[in-house]
């Protein structure tokens, strides 16, 4: 009986295992490294095109720090979801083409300054 108790204890609910690794990522976003070619080809595309999101989750996951700080930024407080975003698609639905336009030329200011 007492080894049921400790497994269960250690046996994430369903879904929390994907929360806590995406936490875990979140911890460390600054150390991830972004690729510079992706946010060039992510900044050349058109927010206003119809494909927009499709592009730019292609792109995305070329790209594990980037495809993170989405994610991130899709759980943010300012994003503020009902449950956790673990998906680009999911973060790109949640934030909108001009957020994610704008988050990405930040990324790429930053990337100049540094």
């Amino acid at each position: 009986m007492e080894s049921q108790k400790r497994a269960s204890a250690h046996t994430p609910a369903p879904g929390q295992a994907g929360h806590d690794a995406l936490s875990e990522m979140e911890r460390h976003i600054d150390d991830l490294p972004l690729l510079p070619q992706v946010l060039v080809k992510i900044l050349q595309l058109n927010p206003s095109q119809e494909d927009y999101f499709e592009q730019f989750e292609t792109l995305a996951t070329e790209d594990p720090g980037f495809a993170v700080r989405i994610v991130a930024l899709a759980n943010s407080a300012a994003s503020a979801p009902v449950t956790p975003i673990e998906t680009i698609s999911s973060a790109l639905t949640r934030l909108g083409a001009g957020s994610v336009a704008n988050f990405v030329a930040s990324l790429s200011e930053i990337g100049r300054a540094s």
